[in-house]
């Protein structure tokens, strides 16, 4: 059942068009404040404000894409838009843990993650975090490199700056020379893609605004993402929190859209946090966040847009808060139509990345992605004549339509327990946590090549050496 009807769909799109009209958003950046003001909005010198009306707005909307295009380093692309099922992506952290110790993120671990998402048959894309080992201003780039050395899914980096970003696309190009990928551009073949946070309420940085110019003329995929905290930098209530995300999206449209026409964008209203007034902390794992997450891809379904949002936990470690909370979220999104479905492996609010989490939230993936695929009918799937066959005997398991049909019938999992007590204590009495961590030394114990060949790892080892240089790292 949708979450908004459409009057109120309806709704938070004129309070969310009358909010850029008459606040305006801060944009931090003299070249593309006067570049909003050539395109017809109205500029506050004085304070940085822009004002957005109908037609801007409009205008932007009209010209993004209706469906985005993510490709692999494996050459393979898939396509999003409305509609299409759901795609479940890693997350950014600063944290690792294991057996409930929590440490730094450090290039060994990240590794570890990368080549551990690579197992996973629900993720399609690897997102960058911050190495520790690496000075801040090259931790996107190193970060790069590792995971197209590592893993073979789709590369979604987070940036730190704009040479990084550069530095980046650099990078993918040289990736591009394999022969597998026959000349292909980065607008032909998106083995990467890019994305920025608004500040609350309506505030464009010069550092993400810096961050959409360096990566546009490419037609790179770009993720404009609201993350407003409903009760500190957003009203309390949701739907106040909903058209004040909605707004600053929206702006983030307009100015991607000025910048490069046409610019794959997905629409990212489903980053919001909730104020935890008890605790004076920001929760992103309670049923609210839920909510007002599926809240935003039914928006961006309004609009005709890919969205994003994020499965979360507000729990420390992987435990049962932490399957509870990730499925309670991650099933919000995916019945309310969100693409793009962040947070795999993520603990505390995404600060953390868990290997053993990102077991369990594969099978939590691979669920929620058989839940929305829901009942097959047809003929076949009817099987009226086999029942007619049957009559009252209990044979079916000898079936050829049973046989022919199980596997794509009924979800099988390794991880979930789903022996009798009995067999369970023989085979050690571990509970879903345990089981998830022997499997993560499992499937890290497999050897995987490279996607790379010798010559592009050396390629990018020249370009990572170069930028470190010349960025002081």
């Amino acid at each position: 059942m949708p979450l908004l009807s459409p009057e109120q769909l309806k709704r938070t799109d004129r309070e969310a068009r009358s909010l850029l009209a008459e606040v305006g958003v801060r944009v931090d950046h003299p070249e593309i404040f006067e570049l909003l003001c050539s395109r017809g909005a109205k500029g506050d010198r004085k304070e940085s404000v822009v004002r957005m009306d109908e037609e801007v707005i409009s205008r932007a909307l009209a010209s993004c894409p209706r469906t985005v295009t993510f490709a692999d380093l494996e050459g393979r692309t898939v396509p999003v838009g409305v509609g299409s099922p759901p795609l479940f992506w890693g997350g950014n952290a600063l944290y690792y843990e294991r057996g409930g110790k929590r440490v730094d993120m450090t290039e060994k671990r990240f590794v570890e993650m990368v080549r551990l998402y690579d197992t996973l048959e629900a993720l399609h894309a690897i997102v960058g975090t911050s190495i520790s080992d690496f000075p801040p201003k090259t931790r996107d780039f190193t970060g790069l490199r590792r995971m197209a050395e590592h893993g073979h899914k789709h590369l979604r980096p987070c940036i730190y700056t704009p040479d990084g970003a550069r530095i980046i696309i650099e990078m993918c190009q040289a990736i591009l020379g394999m022969p597998r990928f026959k000349g292909a551009t980065l607008k032909e073949m998106p083995i990467v893609s890019f994305g920025f946070t608004v500040v609350s309420p309506l505030h464009w940085t010069r550092l993400a605004l810096d961050v959409f110019q360096a990566t546009s003329g490419s037609g790179i995929p770009v993720m404009v993402n609201s993350e407003v905290i409903a009760g500190a930098t957003s009203p309390v209530t949701l739907a106040g929190s909903l058209c004040l995300g909605v707004a600053e999206v929206l702006s983030g449209l307009v100015i991607v859209q000025a910048l490069e026409p046409g610019r794959p964008t997905v629409f990212n209203a489903g980053f919001p946090h909730i104020f935890d007034m008890r605790t004076a902390e920001t929760l992103t794992g309670c049923v609210e966040n839920g909510l007002l997450q599926g809240a935003g891809g039914e928006m961006a379904r309004f609009y005709g847009l890919p969205s994003a949002a994020w499965m979360s936990t507000d729990a420390t470690v992987a435990d049962g808060q932490a399957s509870f909370e990730k499925l309670l979220t991650g099933l919000h999104h995916a019945q309310s139509g969100v693409n793009l479905i962040w947070g795999v492996g993520n603990l505390e609010s995404t600060l953390t990345i868990s290997p053993a989490q990102a077991l369990i939230d594969n099978e939590i993936a691979k669920s929620i992605s058989r839940s929305v695929a829901g009942i097959r009918f047809d003929e076949d799937s009817l099987a009226a004549p086999l029942i007619r066959q049957m009559g009252h005997a209990p044979d079916y398991l000898a079936s050829e339509q049973t046989i022919r049909h199980h596997r794509t019938e009924v979800l099988d999992s390794q991880l979930w327990n789903r022996d009798r007590r009995a067999r369970w204590e023989e085979k050690g009495s571990a509970d879903t946590t345990a089981r998830a961590e022997r499997m993560v030394d499992e499937r890290l114990s497999r050897k995987v090549e490279s996607t790379l060949d010798d010559d592009t790892r050396r390629r990018l080892g020249v370009i990572e050496r170069r930028a470190m240089q010349e960025l002081g790292g």
